[in-house]
């Protein structure tokens, strides 16, 4: 299947199960769909703030599987649901709200020194993450950004 074949697929399988994760009370960051050797693998990847268990992920996948097998384009079907990870790359602009409150490293512009910190904000409207360190906050243009990714940020970091 072709990349777009995918990305089609992937939009389609994030609309058909939002509603359905939403309502277990997580955040949809990432679904996508490949295939290889025969095989269709629906890979989702789920949060909450307080965390998400093994549990939390075969619950999600046994909620989520009988609607995926509905859709014809899916066949010979394998669902993984996982937490994003601690060091996940942020993909999308909308990441940035689902990972509020989570330390952050974010390289942008020019610079080759990286900002780390919490995610404080993200103002969609004016295309702004807002990243706290200590008292300080640092407004940083989301097209300006290069690299940015989950980091174990601790407040003792200065």
């Amino acid at each position: 299947m072709t990349e777009l074949g995918n990305q089609f697929l992937s939009e389609l399988v994030n609309r058909e199960i939002k509603e359905i994760v939403t309502k277990m009370g997580f955040e949809i960051v990432e679904a996508r769909v490949g295939r290889t050797s025969g095989m269709t693998k629906v890979i989702i990847i789920i949060y909450k703030n307080n965390g998400v268990s093994l549990h939390d992920c075969e619950k999600v996948s046994k909620i989520v599987l009988p609607r995926l097998e509905m859709i014809d384009m899916l066949d010979n079907l394998s669902v993984e649901v996982s937490s994003p990870g601690t060091d996940r790359v942020i993909k999308r602009k909308d990441e940035y709200r689902i990972f509020k409150e989570r330390g952050v490293i974010i390289y942008y512009g020019n610079s080759d020194v990286p900002v780390k910190g919490l995610i404080s904000d993200f103002l969609a409207d004016k295309n702004i993450v807002r990243i706290k360190k200590a008292k300080d906050l640092t407004d940083i243009n989301i097209d300006t950004i290069r690299k940015a990714k989950l980091y174990d940020y601790q407040e003792v970091e200065k």
